[in-house]
């Protein structure tokens, strides 16, 4: 048994890294398992044990075959479902008004900083994972650009950079953020459920997990689509 915080800590990080490579859940609960059982065994720090979670999930990667679908895949996806998702929210108020889209020079530099922020989600993947600052220094600035760009938008057409139809934005970003649902979708009913699971559970227990983390993951899937009728459904509520 674990005795140590610096023990759990550096089974997280061994969890966080395998997932970085790909490893599938099954192996990474047998990994943790054996982890564990040495741990107990030994008396030993996972540190000392088996070095640094990095290399041991290098180690394990070296003789593992991984998955198909990365989880950087998925990422990247989500990333594209969110921009859309930032379009659509700022032609819905306009479209149930029956007004025209305007965009003013200071909205849409402000609306920059969540689609950068997304867009760098990919590229700085794995540091993304190992530095949660960094994640949450995207996160503010994607939030702070869509707050600060709703301040700012042209009231007036006179005001406008540029005025467009709100309803092809809305028709094309929901079909978007459709379409990256059903390739969400898709891949999860493709590859299955990728849990980590305890090879010490039982049998029954590890199904429950497994039909569970489908239906979230089919739900997460559609999330940005939900959230995009949520609004489309309250603003025209508001609007009457």
């Amino acid at each position: 048994m674990m005795k140590t915080k610096q023990d759990r800590k550096w089974l997280e990080a061994l969890t966080l890294e395998l997932r970085i490579h790909n490893i599938p859940g099954v192996k990474i609960g047998d990994t943790l398992a054996t982890v564990k059982e040495h741990l107990a065994d030994s008396g030993e720090s996972a540190q000392v044990a088996f070095g640094s979670p990095a290399e041991y999930a290098t180690h394990i990667a070296a003789s593992t075959t991984t998955q198909n679908v990365s989880l950087k895949g998925t990422i990247t996806r989500s990333a594209v479902g969110l921009i859309a998702f930032l379009a659509f929210t700022q032609a819905t108020v306009p479209w149930v008004a029956g007004e025209a889209l305007r965009l003013g020079v200071a909205q849409v530099a402000w609306l920059a900083l969540p689609v950068v922020a997304a867009l760098s989600v990919p590229l700085l993947f794995d540091k993304l994972l190992r530095n949660f600052w960094i994640l949450a220094a995207l996160i503010g600035t994607a939030v702070s650009g869509g707050v600060l760009a709703a301040f700012s938008a042209p009231r007036t057409s006179a005001e406008a950079w540029l005025s467009v139809a709100p309803l092809p934005v809305l028709l094309i970003t929901a079909s978007i953020m459709v379409i990256v649902s059903f390739i969400d979708t898709i891949a999860t009913a493709k590859d299955g459920d990728d849990s980590i699971i305890d090879p010490l559970r039982s049998q029954r227990n590890a199904q429950k997990t497994r039909a569970f983390s489908v239906a979230s993951n089919i739900l997460v899937s559609w999330i940005f689509p939900i959230a995009a009728l949520a609004l489309l459904v309250l603003s025209a509520l508001l609007g009457r």
